[in-house]
């Protein structure tokens, strides 16, 4: 067991002075801090200068001045912070381009123009508006043009532009009343009513399951990433090991299984030490946000639980490909098979998400191999699983299959770590395992 630890601490120091771990722990607070640091940045640094619209209206329904007009209501009381004052947002200033200027050019000529002067700077964008918008015509449209069509300002034409084609629409008509009769019902997501320990009923509690499906999806992407930067780590390893006759010299000293066993277990330390460091960190963001509730304390002990059943179960495979490769080369064939058990739950996480508590959901996250990253995600997403004994049974699953993939890693290692040549067969693997 001694020598186990020794492997263990030796290959973990080996691991934490890489610069991809030390790259790993600089990024936490990089990442974390720069989510707190990084809004009011960016709030401060917004581009608020004047955007300059020019609107072309083929329509006939005179929707320029109610644009304009609309763009002065909006410049009046949108673009400021109510409490102190300071502009926060650009005006938009609509024209209409000098008649004198479009006379003689056809519509192609007049949008070439205006295009020019949106690429020297002189407009921001211009709207087009096509014959039969008013009437509703199936092949009539509005086209807006600009360097960049994406922002604030495209959407608000488009609203703008739809509610006055409406009103002319139904002139004459109580539009706004119509409106109001075609007004959709919210449904606004709460939580069940509860009985609070006073003995009153709380009722209208705005449900955060959505803030807390993030969570779930943030804690298993992170035992994700965990489980591949601990486990693929441990078949480059063994390989460089045994490529340069390492391998030979330690097996002089350390038993096989010592040996493999001590490489796993440093994989396990480097991929905990990496978890707190970006669990700690997460909290830390949301608890700045007043959101430190959303991460049940026990979802910590799962986790941990499911981190090192992870690696384990995943870092033996890889680990035991090393011992059966000569080369990198050779364990691109075997890999494949392996690395598409790691990405299993990947295939089934977006229907486990949507329906956590349902059979599927079940079935998938009780299978070993899915079950750290499925059954993590389905814990934080309230309730949680429908049964209580689910978490623990998958645990229990996974561990034992862990086990097992220890023990074949093992036999494997032990007649692999010698061996060269071309790399073996998988059926040659299962050989190996079952060897007396």
């Amino acid at each position: 067991m001694s020598k186990i630890w020794t492997v263990a601490v030796a290959e973990y120091v080996l691991a934490v002075k890489t610069k991809a771990f030390v790259i790993s722990v600089i990024l936490m607070p990089i990442m974390m801090g720069g989510m707190i640091a990084l809004k009011p940045l960016l709030e401060n640094n917004r581009d608020i200068s004047d955007q300059k619209i020019a609107v072309v209206d083929r329509s006939g329904a005179e929707l320029v001045a109610s644009l304009a007009a609309a763009a002065e209501k909006r410049n009046a009381e949108a673009i400021r912070e109510k409490s102190s004052g300071e502009q926060i947002h650009p005006r938009y200033l609509v024209e209409t381009p000098d008649a004198a200027a479009l006379a003689g050019k056809s519509d192609p000529e007049i949008q070439l123009a205006l295009a020019d002067r949106v690429r020297n700077g002189e407009l921001h964008a211009y709207l087009w508006i096509e014959q039969g918008v008013l009437e509703a015509s199936p092949t009539a449209k509005a086209s807006f043009h600009a360097r960049s069509t994406s922002g604030d300002l495209r959407q608000w034409l488009g609203a703008q532009l739809t509610e006055n084609v409406q009103r002319k629409r139904f002139e004459g008509e109580e539009l706004d009343a119509l409106k109001k009769k075609l007004a959709p019902v919210a449904i606004v997501p709460q939580e069940l009513a509860v009985r609070t320990e006073e003995g009153t009923i709380q009722v209208g509690v705005v449900d955060t399951k959505g803030m807390q499906t993030g969570v779930g999806v943030g804690l298993g992407m992170l035992l994700f990433m965990l489980i591949m930067s601990g486990a693929p780590r441990q078949l480059n390893c063994v390989v460089e090991e045994k490529m340069n006759r390492v391998s030979e010299v330690l097996l002089g000293s350390v038993p096989p299984f010592d040996l493999m066993m001590g490489k796993l277990i440093s994989s396990v330390g480097v991929s905990l030490t990496l978890g707190v460091l970006y669990v700690a960190g997460g909290y830390g963001v949301l608890n700045h946000f007043d959101l430190g509730a959303l991460l049940d304390p026990q979802l910590f002990i799962w986790f941990t639980l499911y981190t090192i059943a992870g690696v384990f179960l995943f870092g033996s495979l890889f680990t035991a490909i090393g011992a059966a490769c000569s080369d990198l080369n050779d364990a691109q064939s075997l890999i494949t098979p392996v690395m598409l058990v790691v990405m299993l739950p990947m295939f089934v996480w977006p229907q486990v998400i949507e329906e956590p508590n349902s059979s599927f959901a079940m079935i998938a996250s009780l299978v070993p191999f899915a079950t750290p990253m499925l059954m993590v995600t389905r814990q934080a997403i309230p309730p949680g699983p429908l049964n209580a004994w689910e978490p623990y049974v998958g645990l229990g699953l996974c561990v034992a299959m862990a086990i097992f993939c220890v023990f074949a890693a093992g036999r494997i290692f032990r007649v692999g770590l010698l061996s060269h040549g071309q790399a073996p067969k998988l059926t040659q693997l299962v050989k190996w395992v079952f060897k007396s």
